[in-house]
């Protein structure tokens, strides 16, 4: 088995730089059936690293592997090892720890996934990759990333449909780390959960994620409605009331008040000085210049 293993490690090697060998040998790695059984061959992890390494050189998109190690926490309870196989670009085998067993997704994955699922040394090998892959390694790649958190930052609208008695409020939350995020409605300080609809938390670029909740309502005078937000970030939940009227609107207003009354003052100066003059002038008694 030892002398198999080296000759075609040794075979494949050589085959990156003969153009020929790689021409005539295409159609028979084309068999998805004697990649597989090539693979078998190699019960040693880097060994199959390494060929699938020139799988890849050789034959692009012909067979490819993926390890994946998904979690959205620091303390990595929910950290999920993915091993998935593809041919073609279509996955047809995935192992993953959370399912703890072989998935097959094409006709020849089922009996791969079948073959690998009753094979207790190959299972209980692929199971402690979540240990020997994930865990030992996370810390270390993503140690800066996890520790980081960066606080949301949320704006409240409101509009009015046509035709419609209900507003439409819009709580919208942008630039924040963690990905886990919670959005939640009061009105009058009460909790309110009906005629609400969220979307899921989308990435925002440079590990930053922005998610969007709607409330219809029908507000009625001197109702409170507000959005809160909960983040790792921060330290208490982040109340966004509903404003009537925006602030840069109530500076509109209030500017537009001051002018008028400002003009009223002037107007009503005006008048009164009109008036008085001409009081004081129907009050003169000419003078005869004859005397």
């Amino acid at each position: 088995m030892e002398k198999e293993q080296v000759d075609l490690k040794f075979r494949l090697y050589n085959i990156i730089f003969d153009k020929k060998k790689r021409h005539n040998i295409f159609q028979k790695f084309k068999s998805q059936h004697f990649i597989f059984k090539f693979i078998q061959t190699y019960n040693q992890e880097t060994d199959i690293v390494f060929i699938f390494t020139v799988f890849n050189i050789i034959f692009v998109s012909v067979f490819d592997f993926k390890l994946l190690c998904r979690f959205n926490s620091s303390d990595l309870k929910d950290i999920e090892y993915v091993y998935s196989e593809y041919y073609n670009r279509v996955e047809f085998l995935r192992f993953s720890s959370r399912v703890d067993w072989y998935t097959g997704y094409t006709e020849f994955g089922l009996r791969e996934a079948n073959i690998a699922n009753n094979d207790t040394d190959r299972l209980t090998r692929r199971r402690m990759m979540k240990q020997h892959y994930c865990l030992q390694h996370v810390h270390m790649w993503y140690k800066n990333a996890l520790n980081r958190t960066m606080t949301p930052e949320a704006v409240l609208t409101s509009t009015a449909p046509s035709g419609g008695s209900q507003r439409l409020f819009t709580c919208s939350t942008f630039g924040f780390f963690p990905r886990s995020i919670s959005i939640s409605w009061t009105i009058n300080q009460q909790p309110h959960t009906s005629e609400v609809s969220s979307t899921d938390t989308l990435p925002d670029g440079d590990w930053l994620y922005q998610a969007h909740s709607q409330l219809s309502y029908s507000p009625r005078f001197r109702d409170r409605v507000s959005c809160w937000v909960e983040h790792a970030a921060l330290r208490d939940a982040l109340e966004v009331p509903w404003e009537p009227v925006s602030h840069g609107d109530r500076n509109k207003i209030a500017i537009g008040i001051s002018g008028s009354v400002l003009g009223l003052v002037l107007a009503l100066s005006g008048v009164l000085y009109y008036c008085k003059r001409r009081k004081g002038e129907s009050g003169l008694v000419p003078v005869n210049s004859e005397l």
